[in-house]
């Protein structure tokens, strides 16, 4: 079958970005992020494309009824379910740092108040 798109994984991976003098990990590893989505919704696309495309020249796809059908009970469900693991596995890195951040922030505030407590028997001490 000539003519077919195929999918060769390494014809889309980015060359690593140079990194910028001053950037934040955080910022850094968003950008990686977002460009890994970036080119996996580019490889999805080309590929939709290619399978409408076929489907239309065959003759078993007709792009009108694609675009105008609305899923509804368990296609919705399954759609939802795929969607809640996307959101889920994209957003995992974010939960993580929350994660790690609100930990942080935790033994921060513990040691501050140890702290406090130590300076308030010094205070104490030197007052006897």
């Amino acid at each position: 079958m000539s003519g077919l798109m195929t999918y060769s994984p390494a014809k889309y991976f980015a060359e690593p970005r140079r990194s910028i003098p001053g950037e934040a990990p955080e910022i850094a590893r968003l950008t990686a992020m977002t460009v890994a989505l970036l080119q996996e919704l580019a490889i999805t696309r080309e590929r939709l494309d290619t399978v409408e495309r076929m489907g239309e020249a065959a003759g078993w796809l007709d792009r009108g009824a694609l675009d105008a059908y609305r899923a509804e009970g368990s296609a919705e469900a399954e759609r939802n379910a795929t969607r809640k693991r996307l959101i889920e596995v994209v957003m995992h890195p974010f939960k993580a740092d929350a994660g790690r951040a609100l930990e942080q922030t935790r033994e921060n505030a513990e040691q501050a108040d140890r702290t406090r407590a130590a300076d308030a028997i010094l205070e104490k001490e030197q007052l006897s």
